[in-house]
């Protein structure tokens, strides 16, 4: 059996009016979390293609320390989401490409974290080491570091 409250009791007709007025502010908020995943969706997926191509055709990230002095330009991020959209091999890779030293695991996954890739640092260490493990030109020291290899046939 059900137990109804009475309605004539105005602590209870508060509270029900509450109840309503939150299920709609959520609802309201529900719809404006979907379109703001929408809109993320759509302009994270745009910054990754132009900064592919602003990287392919400087042959460098952006965003890398090692990058020449770019005048007036302005990253205001500072790279906080410069490997979204990448495989976590490609993340890595390019990770690699920003420094000249060797890497441990531990530091790949850190600088993977400050520019955008998430997820557990168990996970995301054990992903890391795979997808590297899997790359064609890449190197690992004795130490366990790793870095990127130069082909044989480079003219330099």
């Amino acid at each position: 059996m059900q137990v109804v409250a009475r309605v004539d009791d105005p602590v209870i007709e508060g509270l029900l009016n509450q109840l309503e007025l939150d299920e709609q502010a959520l609802m309201a908020a529900e719809l404006e979390l979907r379109k703001v995943r929408a809109n993320w969706e759509v302009v994270s997926s745009k910054y990754a293609v132009v900064r592919d191509i602003v990287t392919r055709r400087l042959g460098y990230s952006p965003y890398s320390p090692k990058a020449p002095v770019r005048g007036n330009l302005n990253l205001p991020s500072k790279g906080a989401w410069r490997f979204l959209n990448m495989t976590t091999g490609d993340a890595a890779v390019a990770a690699l490409k920003e420094t000249d030293e060797p890497q441990s695991l531990e530091e790949l996954v850190a600088r993977l974290r400050t520019g955008g890739v998430f997820g557990s640092e168990e996970i995301l260490t054990r992903t890391v080491n795979a997808a590297l493990m899997r790359k064609s030109g890449i190197g690992k020291t004795d130490e366990g570091k790793y870095f990127l290899e130069l082909p044989d046939d480079m003219p330099f």
